[in-house]
């Protein structure tokens, strides 16, 4: 069953996943200058993402990637 879930980093973007991997794969579809997909774009968006909280963002799995963004507020489920 899909969640929503909301992406917040200055601009608050809604979208519907199932799962860690859903989430990264509707991140694919936010605009950027960075078309990259899969591990590519959790290692680039982990990287960036870590320079605008100060805070290290882990990118080996799609599933700690998706956990440290939760835990610093980035990304939350919409109940």
């Amino acid at each position: 069953m899909k969640k929503l879930y909301e992406f917040n980093c200055g601009e608050a973007i809604r979208f519907e996943a199932d799962s860690p991997e859903g989430i990264v794969s509707e991140m694919e579809r936010i605009p950027s200058y960075n078309n990259s997909t899969g591990d590519a774009l959790i290692r680039s968006k982990a990287e960036i993402l870590s320079v605008y909280s100060g805070k290290p963002i882990r990118f080996d799995s799609a599933e700690s990637f998706t956990d440290d963004l939760i835990a610093l507020g980035m990304l939350r489920e919409i109940e």
